[in-house]
């Protein structure tokens, strides 16, 4: 028969996805290595490790031989960092989060210093809007099927000064 029991990650093992529990009330006793439920482990892989200090829930059996840690738990001392039925919240150690606001269709990341995008064939944006704040770093080529507008100078439109015939330079464009 199984019994869920909380206790204190104490150490854990990265390659496998196990980690060891003491059982404070129990006058510290620690559990063998114990794997950690994850949500996929065969076609799809989720990886997600506890960090050592952890109160955790395990489903054991009745003599704390055997068993699986369950998942981790909020407490008095380490409450949730979002009070929201509508979000999904993720935070790391290094400050950076990411949020899924249901109620307003909004994804929130904050706080990388990279983001890293892979992709074999194309990436599609399909928004009727983008905005980028900071600068536009291109290697490779820029194709537009409609006119491209830098400040108000139209690309296809637009009319320049001081033309020269021939091998000759024009000025600036016309705003």
């Amino acid at each position: 028969m199984s019994k869920q029991r909380v206790g204190t990650v104490s150490a854990i093992n990265p390659a496998r996805a196990w980690a060891r529990v003491i059982w404070r009330d129990l006058d510290n006793i620690e559990s063998d290595w114990l794997p950690i439920a994850q949500a996929n482990t065969l076609k799809n892989h989720d990886y997600c490790l506890l960090d050592i200090g952890e109160r955790v829930i395990c489903s054991m059996d009745d003599r704390l031989e055997a068993g699986v840690i369950l998942c981790a738990i909020y407490d008095e001392l380490n409450l949730p960092p979002v009070a929201d039925k509508n979000k999904r919240y993720v935070q790391f150690s290094d400050g950076a989060w990411f949020e899924y606001d249901r109620s307003r269709s909004q994804l929130t990341v904050r706080g990388v210093k990279t983001v890293v995008v892979q992709a074999s064939a194309s990436i599609t944006f399909d928004t009727p809007l983008v905005n980028i704040t900071g600068d536009l770093q291109v290697d490779g080529a820029i194709h537009a099927d409609n006119d491209i507008v830098a400040d108000t100078v139209s690309l296809q439109n637009h009319i320049t000064s001081k033309v020269v015939p021939g091998l000759g330079e024009s000025g600036k464009p016309v705003q």
